[in-house]
């Protein structure tokens, strides 16, 4: 079951292979390091007998079902650019925001920002922290994208963003550095989250979407020149790293929320409990690739502008 999920899910997501340790079980084997190590000494995908294990045989059905195909899958459609900052847990951040995305229907793709900016329509800057974040010269080509037309979302943990004020509309009236815990209401739901840094904002300009228990904006959108910055007064992803079970309390709904423009944009929806779906589009086609990576059977919901809904 594992290796089929990454199987499917490695190729709807433009990976060109899987490598898998190891070949055969070591538990046999007496000469140096197996006669001191005794870690990972049975991942082999052949027995000891050298018969194959089921991860094997798995990977026997995959390749029958790749050499069966009509067509190559063109490669997955993103629906914004991730920038991962100087600073922060960037393994940690890349994970969390990547399932939040698929949970809310999209895709991303990630880029260090100190390597350049790449070009999109939107972006995201998730739980910003540190003092440098980027490189000046990118950090101003980023805000010439937006004001020319580019959407910006970010998430702040505790960072500094030069021009701050202009960029998002909103002031600092004041910052401290001690953990809280707070809560809001967004789209007729509760939501609770923490801080290490609390950042004490007015509007100067941001239309405020939400506050906090303590009346503090955490959610806001501001037009800058022709395109729009959103910025969320917590680290909804460095929040979700350490935590157990840390997406089953619909934190991914915030996204869904955020970006639901991007989520309406999608020709075809595919909907179900642990399916994430790319989208893969070729002329005048749509591929859809749903794959199930909850544990559990799960019914998926096909919904679309061209055909009708359908139960499957």
């Amino acid at each position: 079951d594992f290796m089929r999920t990454n199987l499917f899910s490695l190729w709807s997501n433009d990976a060109v292979g899987v490598m898998w340790w190891c070949a055969h079980e070591q538990t046999m084997l007496s000469a140096f390091p197996y006669s001191t190590n005794m870690v990972e000494l049975e991942l082999g995908l052949l027995n000891t007998d050298r018969s194959p294990k089921p991860v094997m045989k798995e990977i026997g059905r995959f390749k029958e079902f790749l050499c069966g195909l009509d067509f190559e899958l063109p490669p997955a459609d993103t629906d914004a650019v991730c920038l991962l900052t100087q600073g922060q847990k960037q393994w940690g951040i890349c994970y969390t925001s990547h399932v939040l995305a698929r949970l809310s229907g999209l895709n991303f793709r990630y880029a260090y920002a100190d390597d350049g900016i790449p070009e999109a329509e939107n972006y995201i800057m998730p739980s910003v922290n540190g003092i440098t974040v980027m490189n000046a010269r990118y950090f101003k080509e980023l805000k010439e994208r937006i004001a020319e037309g580019a959407n910006l979302y970010i998430s702040m943990d505790n960072g500094v963003l030069s021009e701050f004020e202009k960029l998002t509309g909103l002031r600092v009236i004041d910052s401290y550095q001690a953990p809280e815990a707070k809560s809001f209401t967004l789209g007729g739901r509760d939501y609770t989250f923490t801080t290490k840094r609390t950042y004490l904002l007015e509007s100067v300009g941001a239309d405020v979407i939400a506050r906090d228990n303590t009346g503090n904006p955490v959610l806001s959108v501001y037009k800058y020149g022709k395109g729009t910055v959103t910025y969320l007064n917590f680290p909804l992803e460095e929040n979700l790293i350490d935590g157990h079970d840390a997406f089953s309390d619909g934190d991914h709904d915030i996204y869904r929320y955020i970006f639901a423009p991007l989520y309406s944009a999608l020709p075809i929806k595919v909907e179900g409990d642990g399916v994430y779906t790319t989208y893969h589009g070729c002329g005048d086609t749509v591929y859809a690739v749903a794959v199930n990576h909850s544990p559990d059977r799960s019914e998926i919901r096909i919904l679309s502008d061209v055909y009708k809904p359908t139960k499957v």
